[in-house]
């Protein structure tokens, strides 16, 4: 919300402060939720100048805050991280969240992705391979099932991390041999048509 100077402007007037709460109330005659509501903020944005609020937080830091274990109790806890996620819900729509929300997000799923991959890695060398790929690679000949098995990771895993290298199940590795012609498979073991359109 501050600008590069670290003063918030008022985006119903323009004016600028340090302290927005406060000028919306007099000025404006408005709430911090309702000024949220009206100009589709986050539900987490704040309305005091950085400085401001560093400075407020420093001075409840070196005061006595006795008086607010109170509202420090887990049933008071709770109420707030209840209140929290509806407004937070409440400002999920917003076009002006969502772009705000998205790089995080992003971000949040590539650290996600990568701390999986590492799990997976560790599984593969635990059952011997140097990693997944090369996991992957060596149990080609393998059902998904069976390779998931060997490997130590899911059917799923093994499916997905096939295709991101290019590799066929031998299923459909033998079923396009037999389509080629080139099958190993003896003619002789082959059932004849007839066979087939009887069975």
């Amino acid at each position: 919300m501050s600008e590069s100077d670290g003063i918030i402007r008022c985006l119903e007037c323009g004016l600028r402060f340090r302290n927005l709460g406060r000028h919306l109330n007099a000025a404006h005659d408005m709430t911090a939720a309702e000024y949220r509501s009206a100009h589709q903020l986050p539900a987490t944005a704040a309305l005091m100048a950085d400085a401001q609020r560093a400075q407020g937080h420093d001075r409840m830091m070196d005061a006595d805050i006795a008086h607010l274990a109170k509202f420090r109790t887990p049933e008071h806890l709770n109420q707030m991280r209840a209140a929290a996620i509806e407004s937070i819900r409440v400002t999920e729509d917003y076009a002006a969240v969502r772009a705000a929300r998205a790089a995080g997000r992003r971000y949040a799923v590539q650290v996600m992705h990568g701390k999986r991959m590492l799990a997976i890695d560790d599984k593969a060398r635990q059952a011997g391979y140097e990693g997944i790929d090369d996991a992957i690679r060596a149990t080609q000949a393998l059902a998904g099932t069976a390779a998931a098995a060997k490997i130590g990771i899911g059917h799923t895993t093994v499916l997905r991390r096939r295709a991101q290298l290019g590799i066929a199940s031998p299923r459909r590795r033998a079923r396009r041999s037999v389509e080629s012609g080139n099958s190993s498979i003896p003619p002789t073991a082959r059932p004849s048509q007839h066979q087939t359109n009887r069975d």
